[in-house]
């Protein structure tokens, strides 16, 4: 009898062990999925300029509304010490912001293409800014909420057109 239990008991603790185990897979699958970056002010989404080849190394990422297309959605992956690359869903290509205009760029382990969020006091709760490894931030332009509006990557300040909800 002491044997079967313990048989049973074992059995338990590796049904447990595959169900957490599943949950945990999951959970950990829908992280890094693709979604919109949106302006909390504006109201427009972070857009690979179609103008410029969806595809192309250099395109411009502009302010458009939101449409729900590959050029509007995005994904984070980890590159270490809370930093991500920021992914376009329908390039493939990164998030660069090494100039005044931010572009997509092939990925590397350059501080222009790491960001990560930042919230400060004031800040609406669900919105972030989107500071890459070189101290600067993701910008809609002057504040301009306008479709086509390219976006720039300038100083960090506490304003509106540094604020974005990452979905």
């Amino acid at each position: 009898m002491t044997r079967r239990l313990r048989l049973a008991g074992l059995a338990f603790v590796a049904a447990v062990v595959a169900v957490l185990t599943l949950q945990v897979g999951s959970a950990q699958a829908s992280v890094g999925g693709y979604g919109p970056i949106i302006n909390s002010a504006g109201r427009g989404c972070v857009d690979v300029r179609t103008e410029d080849g969806a595809n192309n190394f250099g395109a411009h990422i502009q302010n458009y509304h939101c449409t729900g297309s590959a050029e509007q959605q995005w994904m984070e992956q980890p590159v270490g010490n809370g930093f991500y690359h920021i992914v376009s869903k329908r390039s493939g290509l990164c998030l660069d912001g090494g100039g005044f205009w931010a572009v997509q760029w092939g990925c590397g382990n350059v501080p222009q293409q790491n960001w990560q969020q930042v919230w400060q006091a004031g800040f609406p709760s669900n919105a972030v800014q989107l500071r890459n490894g070189s101290g600067q931030c993701l910008e809609l332009t002057a504040g301009n909420g306008a479709d086509h509006q390219q976006l720039s990557v300038t100083t960090c300040a506490s304003w509106y057109a540094q604020w974005w909800e990452i979905h």
